[in-house]
């Protein structure tokens, strides 16, 4: 009787020699594209600093006009109290009994301040807020509809809003006209 010859596994079948080609492809083509991130990445930086400077946060809708605004500016605490509905109809109020006026539309800034979170975080906390204050204007002011509202969510940009105070995390703009 004959005895079986024992097939050792060192010997490499014709069938499998391709996966050596395919993984010293895949080796290749990593390095090639880890040469060319590494060699652009200073061009990177520059394009996402560019892009940071020139528009700071994300636009949900674009004010109508470049007209004349009225701005009224809310801190963190006023923004997180109970009362700022009646807050916000306080502070157009002496306005609105001088004059026969209403409200054309509406613009709302928002960012973060807090130091303890990350940018994350703070676009979602802006997020958060900025559509919190639209639905406070629009119950507050009775505006007819939300298409009158245009928001912009800062985030952790909060450079254009530090400009009408220290301390400010919310600008509203209304446009107004006379009845």
């Amino acid at each position: 009787m004959k005895t079986p010859k024992i097939k050792l596994l060192t010997e490499p079948n014709s069938y499998d020699l391709w996966l050596i080609t395919f993984g010293d492809l895949l080796t290749l083509l990593l390095c090639f594209f880890l040469a060319i991130i590494s060699l652009n990445s200073q061009k990177i930086k520059e394009l996402v600093t560019k892009r940071t400077i020139s528009s700071p946060g994300t636009l949900l809708a674009q004010p109508t006009s470049g007209e004349k605004r009225l701005w009224l500016t809310l801190s963190e605490n006023e923004v997180e109290s109970d009362n700022l509905n009646s807050l916000l109809k306080t502070k157009l109020a002496g306005l609105s009994k001088a004059e026969k006026i209403e409200i054309a539309d509406v613009y709302i800034e928002v960012c973060d301040l807090s130091e303890e979170f990350n940018d994350e975080w703070k676009w979602h906390s802006s997020l958060e807020r900025v559509l919190t204050l639209k639905r406070q204007v629009v119950d507050a002011y009775r505006l007819p509809n939300l298409k009158m509202v245009a928001e912009r969510v800062l985030g952790p940009y909060c450079q254009g809003l530090s400009k009408k105070g220290a301390d400010v995390i919310a600008a509203i703009g209304l446009k107004l006209r006379k009845v």
